[in-house]
């Protein structure tokens, strides 16, 4: 999924004017709509890993361009990087599609792996724990500490507990790299009626019904 962005004369952000579409033959395309001429392409957000989205993507920032506007393009998780390594290496295809849209700044909120940030061109890194802290606060959300579910989420719920000045809590479990199956869960013992926060760094499939 997609959504272009653009500023107004008032300078406040609107979603463009424009209708995506695709030719009788599948080539992707978009209409502009009138409100288009009175906005500045401004940014487009690509919440998916669908391949269609960053060439629909692309071609909304062609057209920023040719109209002498930069552009970034903010993508929360960069697709494929838990595949960062070995045959196929889809970290450095989905980068190299990344860098085809052109963009002038590229912002993404979990890189996940160290590599793919070597790849993306013009990339910005925002940690996520930092706003995350201020945004339960100001809706006074309160937690006793904080939940790292397994060893990949360490780093983040560490920096998310410092945010918090919280304790952190590790959790773990084993996979089956066969079948994915997840088992054999646990976590270090947590004091009794307290409230925490479970802090992933990747959050893009359903998880087990019960543990």
């Amino acid at each position: 999924m997609i959504k272009p962005y653009a500023t107004v004369a008032a300078g406040y952000t609107v979603y463009s004017d424009v209708e995506f579409m695709n030719f009788p033959a599948g080539e992707a395309h978009f209409k502009i709509g009138s409100a288009a001429n009175e906005q500045t392409p401004s940014h487009i957000i690509i919440t998916g890993t669908d391949a269609n989205d960053f060439m629909r993507a692309g071609l909304w920032i062609d057209y920023a361009h040719q109209h002498g506007h930069e552009v970034s393009v903010v993508i929360p998780y960069l697709p494929a990087a838990r595949a960062d390594r070995g045959e196929p290496f889809g970290a450095k295809v989905y980068a190299n599609m990344i860098n085809a849209l052109e963009a002038d700044r590229v912002i993404c909120f979990d890189p996940h792996s160290p590599v793919i940030t070597t790849l993306v061109n013009n990339l910005t890194v925002i940690d996520p724990a930092e706003p995350l802290a201020k945004w339960l606060g100001h809706f006074g959300q309160h937690y006793d500490g904080i939940i790292a579910p397994d060893a990949g989420a360490v780093n983040r719920a560490t920096k998310a507990a410092k945010a918090f000045g919280l304790p952190v809590y590790k959790a773990g479990k084993k996979r089956d790299f066969e079948t994915g199956k997840l088992t054999g869960f646990h976590c270090e013992e947590l004091p009794v009626g307290g409230r925490y926060l479970v802090v992933d760094d990747i959050c893009d499939g359903e998880g087990p019904s019960e543990v």
